[in-house]
């Protein structure tokens, strides 16, 4: 997560929030709020603190986000700071989530992937027709003081050359400016959040590619590029690991210290 806290908040007294932290976790957090249990924080067993944590066990509470009528153990504007790093897109419904974030803090930063990221072909893994993080629910963009939500499915359900970015393109892009493939929201006080209709998360899909003025040639030389790192994937011993299994295997190790039914 890209986000630098000011040397006022790091005292002693500051109290910081990290909400969704489980696979990375801001050490500089005093508390944490995940689905997931502190005992497996960063994808391994870790029963012990590590040096740089300023959580602990103790301060590590297990929430399920989607819970109807959520509300976080906290009292009103209790922290100083709250981060919340590629959480919000996982998410059915962040509604709740978002208001709770509000609620429970003074001021806070929301990161997730930006829309160029969401809408490049073959993200993951540089292979296949996927476009962004598949299993994300939302493209999140800032607007001043608030969020907008575009529903992923919404944004790319048109013709594939009006939403869809090249790899090729993507990597260009992010070499001349390493930031764009991060949307990052800084609040202060209160923020606020918008939904925006089908037909106008379309529109903002199409706006981008518009705006990049892709050519023919990049997109068949992308595709080109794409299915030859297929084939080349065919004839090589191993294979990338399915994140499915290893999400499984999270599950199972998580099971016996969790407090929530994983």
């Amino acid at each position: 997560m890209t986000v630098t806290l000011p040397a006022t908040l790091l005292s002693s007294t500051a109290k910081i929030l990290d909400a969704g932290g489980w696979f990375i976790p801001f050490d500089q957090a005093t508390h944490v709020v995940d689905l997931m249990p502190y005992q497996t924080r960063g994808g391994v067993l870790r029963l012990d603190p590590l040096p740089g944590e300023r959580f602990s066990q103790s301060t590590w509470h297990q929430i399920d986000f989607l819970k109807p009528e959520l509300k976080l153990p906290f009292p009103d504007k209790f922290f100083d700071f709250s981060v919340c790093g590629h959480t919000v897109e996982d998410l059915a419904d962040p509604r709740s989530l978002l208001s709770e974030l509000r609620r429970v803090s003074k001021a806070g930063y929301i990161e997730t992937p930006s829309r160029l990221s969401e809408q490049t072909v073959g993200l993951r893994d540089r292979m296949t027709g996927a476009q962004g993080h598949p299993h994300h629910h939302w493209i999140v963009e800032a607007d001043g003081p608030r969020l907008l939500l575009s529903s992923k499915k919404a944004s790319l359900a048109g013709p594939p050359p009006t939403h869809r970015v090249p790899l090729r393109i993507f990597e260009s892009l992010s070499a001349r400016n390493p930031g764009s493939p991060i949307m990052g929201f800084h609040w202060e006080n209160d923020f606020d959040w918008e939904i925006l209709s089908d037909g106008e998360a379309a529109r903002r899909a199409q706006a981008l590619v518009s705006s990049l003025q892709i050519s023919s040639t990049d997109r068949l030389l992308d595709a080109v590029i794409r299915k030859m790192r297929v084939i080349k994937r065919g004839f090589a011993k191993s294979s990338p690991r399915d994140t499915t299994d290893w999400w499984r295997e999270m599950i199972t190790i998580s099971r016996p210290y969790s407090t929530l039914p994983l």
